[in-house]
């Protein structure tokens, strides 16, 4: 489905690769203005000059969102550069791949700096200056797992946790405002997560194939974005599990050690 953003300016945060590159360029393909954020600059480069080549306005920034110096800064400055800011998307994050019991408390730390307080320091940011414009979308990429507590991510759920009960909160505080909220729940995707995790893969696998490409997830964030959603989780599997986990947890608890394995 064909989505118009024209003219609107989208900051998307993790945007060098995996579910924030691909909805920077879906965004641009809709005619949107997109600034790139990330802490990876050499492959914002590189995607930044392909979204250019085929016409679409960009501008990237250098973003580590646990600065949270950085992260006011970098956003006045979109705004200041495009004179609004209408999109949000909050979606850089990183996870683990190991038992609590075997994980670092640094590690712990630095997920729930990135995951939890990351999306804290983009949303303070950007909301002065959508309060003023009267208008806004803010964009938070929950997961799955943020339904379901999943084993070996023990810490990266709690964050996917946090982060939905952040934004049902925040999407009532802001309901006078003109700002809207909106959670979306991906469910596994083929992305470097596992590759780029702070346990560097150990601990956790799928023993299926149930992964989904980031231009989906792209494609629905768009939907969301368009369609005023509320939440949407993603994927029939991930609908499935949501409900039967009101229902019959041990059943789902089963069937996620079935597809889960500690290595």
């Amino acid at each position: 489905m064909k989505y118009n953003f024209p003219g609107r300016v989208v900051l998307v945060t993790g945007a060098a690769s995996g579910i924030g590159r691909a909805t920077a360029e879906a965004f641009a393909r809709a005619g949107a203005i997109v600034a790139l954020t990330s802490r990876d600059m050499k492959q914002l480069e590189t995607v930044a000059g392909q979204m250019r080549s085929t016409g679409a306005k960009v501008s990237i920034h250098h973003l580590d969102v646990t600065d949270r110096g950085e992260a006011f800064a970098v956003i006045e400055t979109v705004a200041k550069e495009f004179g609004r800011l209408d999109i949000l998307v909050n979606n850089a994050g990183i996870g683990q791949c190991l038992r609590l019991a075997d994980l670092q408390w640094e590690d712990a730390r630095k997920i729930v700096d990135t995951n939890l307080m990351g999306i804290i320091h983009c949303i303070q940011a950007a909301l002065p200056i959508m309060k003023q414009q009267g208008s806004g979308q803010i964009v938070n990429i929950s997961s799955t797992a943020g339904h379901k507590g999943i084993p070996f991510l023990s810490v990266y759920c709690a964050t996917k946790f946090a982060v939905r009960g952040l934004t049902e909160s925040l999407r009532m505080e802001l309901r006078k405002e003109g700002i809207e909220v909106i959670s979306v729940c991906p469910g596994t995707t083929d992305t470097e997560f596992f590759r780029r995790s702070v346990t560097s893969t150990k601990g956790w696998s799928l023993k299926s194939p149930w992964t989904h490409k980031p231009d989906g997830v792209a494609e629905r964030i768009l939907h969301a974005c368009a369609r005023h959603k509320r939440e949407l989780v993603l994927t029939p599997e991930g609908k499935l599990m949501v409900i039967i986990n009101k229902f019959a947890p041990r059943l789902i608890d089963f069937l996620t050690l079935k597809v889960a394995a500690n290595e």
